[in-house]
C-alpha cells in the first residue's frame, strides 16, 4: 500500500509505502518545503516531488527518475508510453515517447490518459479539459532526438538544416533527422544571448565582449571577434552584430556572410557602439549619442532597418524609454514611454514593443500611439512577420517557448503557436512537436467555417453547442 500524507502547520509531506500483509513499512520519503503526489499506473507506481516523476519498486521502495516537468507537478497520469504532467503554475505537457508543452489559463488539480485521449480538471475553473491524441504525419517535415536538451530550435529548409541550441551549445541536423554537427559553447555561463541568421542558418553566440558565429551547415566557426573588455561592446540588432573594440574601431559584421558591413570610428570612452542610418550611435556612462550629440539618457535596448534607408532604435536607462528613428545621418526623436528595469525592444511592421524583463510588454505604433499591452506570463523575447500576422514568440515563466500569432492591424490575438520554430519557403509555419518539426497551415475564419460546414454536413448546432462554442 502506498499512500502520501499532507499537513499544513508546520508543513510536512510524507510518502510512505507499506506491506499489508506485515504491517511494516518499506520505505518513507518526508519533506517540509514541497508535496509527493503518488500514482498508480497500470505499469507500477510513481511518485512526484517538485518537477520530477519517479518510479517506485514496490517490493525495496528504491526510485528511478521517469520523467520531468518545467515546474512543480500538481497532478499528474500516464497511459503505456506517455505522461500528462500538470504543473502548479498551469502549464500541462505530456512527457514519453511524445514530448509537449501547452499553456493554460489555470492550474489542473487533476488528470488522466489514456491511448487516445486525456482530461484535465481544475477545481477553481470548474473545467474539464478534453484533449485528443492526433496523427500529424502528413505535416511531419523531420524528426529528431528528443532527448537532446535544447532551449531553442529554428529550421531553415532552404540549407536542410534544423538547428537546436542553448547557451551550452549547437546541434545541427539535416532534414531527415541525420546529426550534421554538434558543437560545445565555451565559458557558456558568459553567454550572453544567441542569435539564429534566417538566410544562412548561422548562430551567433554573445558575450558581453566577444562574439563567437557558427556556419548553419556544418558547425564551424566562422568568425570569433574580440570587443572592449569590462563592458557591453557587442551589440546584435537584425540587421548585423557590432563589435566595439578597445582602441574605438567599430564594425558591424554581417551574419549571413561574416563579413564586415559597416566600419567606423567611436571615442574610446564609448561602452557600445552601432553604426545606422547614416551615422553612429554609441552609449557611454549611461548616456546616448548620435554622431557625438547627446540625444538622452540610457543604454542601446534594440534597434532593426524599418524601410529603405530608415533605421529605428530605443534606449532606456530603466525608468524612462525613446524611440528614434535615424536616415541619412539625420536623427529624429519620435516619443518617450515609461518602463520598470531592463527591457527589450523590438521592430516589426511599423510597431514597437517594448519588452521589460518583469512586467507585461506594451506595443507602440511608431508615431508613439499605444496600441496593446500584452498580459502574459512570460517575458516577450522576440518579433517577426510571419504572413498577414506578426509572430510574438515569448519565454514564459517556467521556460517554455510559446508564439503569440497577432493581427497585424490591431495586434490582437489570432491564434497561439506551441513551439514555434520559424516558416518553409511557402511561409508555412513550422512547430516543434517534441520529436517531429510539423508544417502547420493557417486557416482563416471562411476555411474554419467551410470546414465546420463540411464535417457538421446538414446539421445544425443545438441551442447549448451554440452556447458553449459562443456560435451565432
Amino acid at each position: 500500500m502506498a499512500f502520501a500524507v499532507v499537513e499544513r502547520e508546520p508543513y510536512y509531506s510524507g510518502f510512505i509505502l507499506c506491506d499489508t500483509e506485515s504491517g511494516e513499512t518499506i520505505t518513507r520519503y518526508e519533506s517540509d518545503v514541497s508535496r509527493f503526489v503518488p500514482l498508480i499506473a497500470a505499469d507500477g507506481l510513481y511518485v512526484a516531488f517538485e518537477d520530477q516523476i519517479m518510479a517506485v519498486d514496490a517490493e525495496t521502495g528504491a526510485v528511478s527518475y521517469a520523467a520531468s516537468a518545467g515546474g512543480r507537478v500538481e497532478t499528474f497520469g500516464k497511459n503505456e508510453d506517455t505522461f500528462i504532467l500538470c504543473e502548479s503554475s498551469g502549464p500541462y505537457r505530456f512527457a514519453g515517447a511524445n514530448m509537449r508543452a501547452y499553456q493554460s489559463g489555470y492550474a489542473c488539480h487533476f488528470a488522466d490518459i489514456s491511448e487516445n485521449y486525456a482530461l484535465t480538471g481544475s477545481y477553481d475553473a470548474k473545467t474539464v479539459r478534453i484533449l485528443k491524441r492526433m496523427d500529424h504525419s502528413e505535416e511531419t517535415l523531420s524528426t529528431y532526438d528528443p532527448s537532446y536538451s535544447f532551449s531553442e530550435a529554428k529550421i531553415n529548409p532552404a540549407t536542410d538544416r534544423a538547428a537546436f541550441y542553448a547557451y551550452t551549445g549547437l546541434r545541427l541536423c539535416d532534414l531527415r533527422g541525420n546529426i550534421v554537427a554538434e558543437v560545445g559553447f565555451p565559458d557558456p555561463l558568459a553567454v550572453k544571448d544567441t542569435r539564429y541568421d534566417e538566410q544562412s542558418g548561422n548562430v551567433a553566440v554573445l558575450y558581453e565582449d566577444r562574439l563567437r558565429l557558427y556556419s548553419g551547415l556544418d558547425g564551424a566557426l566562422l568568425l570569433e571577434k574580440q570587443g572592449k573588455p569590462g563592458g557591453k561592446s557587442v551589440f546584435c540588432a537584425p540587421f548585423g552584430v557590432s563589435v566595439l573594440e578597445a582602441d574605438g574601431a567599430v564594425t558591424l559584421y554581417d551574419l549571413a556572410s561574416a563579413r564586415p558591413a559597416a566600419e567606423a570610428s567611436a571615442d574610446p570612452g564609448a561602452d557600445c557602439a552601432l553604426p545606422l542610418g547614416g551615422g553612429l550611435l554609441t552609449v557611454e556612462n549611461g548616456r546616448a549619442f548620435f554622431d557625438g550629440s547627446e540625444i538622452g539618457a540610457g543604454e542601446l535596448i534594440g534597434a532593426d532597418k524599418i524601410g529603405g534607408d530608415v533605421f529605428a532604435f530605443a534606449v532606456s536607462d530603466g525608468a524612462n524609454g525613446a524611440v528614434f528613428t535615424a536616415e541619412k545621418g539625420v536623427v529624429d526623436k519620435r516619443f518617450d514611454f515609461a518602463v520598470v528595469g531592463p527591457a527589450e525592444a523590438y521592430f516589426t511592421d511599423g510597431r514597437v514593443f517594448i519588452s521589460p524583463m518583469h512586467g507585461d510588454a506594451a506595443a507602440y505604433s511608431l508615431d508613439g500611439a499605444f496600441v496593446r499591452a500584452f498580459d502574459e506570463n512570460g517575458f516577450l523575447a522576440e518579433t517577426e512577420k510571419l504572413g498577414a500576422y506578426i509572430a510574438a514568440d515569448y519565454v514564459s515563466s517556467s521556460s517554455e517557448r510559446y508564439t503569440l500569432l497577432l493581427d497585424s492591424a490591431s495586434l490582437e490575438t489570432a491564434a497561439y503557436l506551441p513551439g514555434f520554430l520559424g516558416k518553409t519557403d511557402d511561409g508555412t509555419p513550422v512547430l516543434d512537436s517534441g520529436g517531429s518539426l510539423r508544417a502547420v497551415k493557417l486557416r482563416d475564419i471562411r476555411e474554419l467555417t467551410d470546414l465546420a460546414r463540411e464535417r457538421l454536413g446538414d446539421r445544425m448546432l443545438t441551442p447549448d453547442e451554440k452556447r458553449k462554442f459562443n456560435a451565432g
